[in-house]
């Protein structure tokens, strides 16, 4: 199990092995057994203890199964993110399952009870686009020349999302303002457009609802850990969606304000840590309960962890906590000297050629440009790294400066020193620990190894490894 300090994401892998030296488990490996992703739960204990004294050490999936020699087979493990390897959404605008929807006329859905009846110019062969969030300047998906909902509105037909959405702030035509109503989902135009059509939308506000819903749709969000949870629960293979008991989150109103907007085939788990690294958080899952418990309260429960390097000890570990001369320094993080942070996306960046002649000029590179920057250099590190080298924009999905002042300050006071991952492996008191959690160094022996570098810090959880048979766990913690 591992962090990263630049938000890239990582997934924990790891095998069982199963001894077949009689042969009796050859069956696991022909189709009688299907072993990938399938839920699976491992526990540790003795044989000598009542069923019930075991404890729950990993909780995951299985991701297959081989045959590593003749006596031995290993079930291949991954923690419950491997769940979100999957499509946003593979819905077409133009289907309903497999039939494909040609019908004009009606409204969408039909709220007389009537049978799903899109008002389709064609069979549009497009994916449904997914909005959630709020999110600048979109292109919304034409899907027809003319509505029946508005007489007075004579121009196109655009889809923003795939289902109700909160509201749409503004249109705009080569980016210059225009007039429009809503119904769902869709905007109208007053007047057929001119040319290119953006606009800026509040998105999803509850589960897709069938023709003729008249209950509850949810509420909006657009906050991280508010539009991860929407995804997490609500899109991508449903048979492989978490449920909100599966997941452990912060509130989500004290997370950053964000937004996504996709339309064409993207990948729930790489929507979701792009998200979660726009405002400094991890997307994790935990593996263990954390305590020596069979309750299973936090074993296997995705979690969002903020990669913060100081924070309120869980445990002050000494020399009695690790074995003797295993302690090191595994990892080495340079410090950086200037931080660029991109943020407010532009979601379609406009050219010269499709810009209204009549646009507010202080207002078009809004427009032209994909992100809005806020950037922090610090002149020591710069002078004793001769590092002269303008930055790799670090870009986010954060909307407000005011946030985006808030990741460039953490971001900041991760890289304004070399960081040092300090690994030991520790006893089995620590078999427990989390990632995430903080631990403080309070040794004694002062000529020990690194004594100067240690003692004193406190650090956050990075890395794990552990060895439940040895009854050992390496861990790795950044400073």
């Amino acid at each position: 199990e591992s962090l990263s300090i630049d938000g890239n994401p990582s997934m924990s892998y790891g095998d069982i092995e199963l001894d077949n030296t009689t042969g009796l488990l050859d069956s696991y490996l022909i189709n009688l057994y299907q072993w990938k992703n399938r839920s699976i739960s491992i526990y540790i204990g003795d044989a000598s203890w009542a069923r019930s004294d075991f404890s729950l050490i990993y909780n995951g999936l299985t991701a297959g199964i081989m045959c590593k020699d003749r006596n031995t087979l290993g079930i291949t493990l991954v923690d419950k993110l491997a769940r979100l390897n999957t499509a946003v959404t593979e819905e077409i605008i133009g289907y309903a399952g497999s039939t494909p929807q040609y019908i004009t006329g009606t409204l969408w859905p039909g709220y007389d009870g009537s049978s799903f009846t899109p008002l389709l110019d064609s069979c549009i062969t497009a994916t449904k686009p997914v909005l959630i969030g709020e999110c600048f300047n979109i292109t919304p998906i034409e899907i027809a020349a003319s509505n029946t909902w508005y007489p007075d509105y004579n121009g196109q037909v655009y889809m923003c999302h795939d289902s109700y959405i909160g509201s749409v702030i503004e249109v705009r035509d080569n980016a210059a303002p225009v007039e429009f109503a809503t119904s769902n989902n869709f905007i109208v135009l007053k007047n057929a457009s001119y040319g290119l059509i953006t606009a800026s939308v509040q998105g999803y506000i509850g589960t897709k609802a069938a023709v003729g819903y008249a209950g509850s749709f949810g509420s909006y969000s657009d906050t991280i850990a508010g539009c991860i949870k929407i995804l997490l629960t609500g899109y991508g293979n449903s048979s492989y969606r978490l449920t909100d008991a599966e997941l452990d989150f912060p509130n989500p109103d004290t997370t950053p304000y964000t937004g996504f907007y996709c339309a064409s085939r993207e990948n729930v788990l790489d929507v979701c840590n792009q998200i979660a690294s726009s405002g400094g958080y991890q997307l994790v899952s935990n593996t263990v309960d954390a305590g020596y418990t069979s309750s299973a309260s936090t074993s296997g429960k995705v979690k969002l962890i903020k990669m913060q390097i100081s924070g309120t000890p869980d445990y002050v570990v000494t020399e009695e906590n690790f074995i003797l001369n295993s302690l090191t320094i595994s990892e080495v993080f340079e410090a950086k000297s200037s931080i660029k942070l991109g943020y407010c996306k532009n979601w379609t960046v406009h050219t010269t050629s499709n810009i209204a002649e009549a646009l507010v000029p202080e207002s078009i590179p809004y427009f032209k440009t994909e992100y809005l920057y806020q950037r922090e250099r610090d002149l020591g590190i710069y002078a004793d790294y001769r590092d002269q080298t303008e930055p790799p924009s670090e870009d986010t999905l954060l909307n407000d400066a005011t946030h985006a002042a808030t990741e460039l300050s953490r971001r900041k006071t991760i890289n304004d020193e070399d960081r040092y991952v300090i690994t030991a492996t520790y006893l089995p008191d620590m078999l427990y620990v989390q990632l995430g959690q903080h631990i403080q160094f309070s040794l004694t022996n002062t000529n020990a190894r690194f004594y100067s570098i240690v003692n004193g810090q406190t650090g956050i959880v990075y890395k794990i490894q552990r060895n439940w048979l040895e009854g050992t766990v390496i861990i790795g913690v950044l400073i």
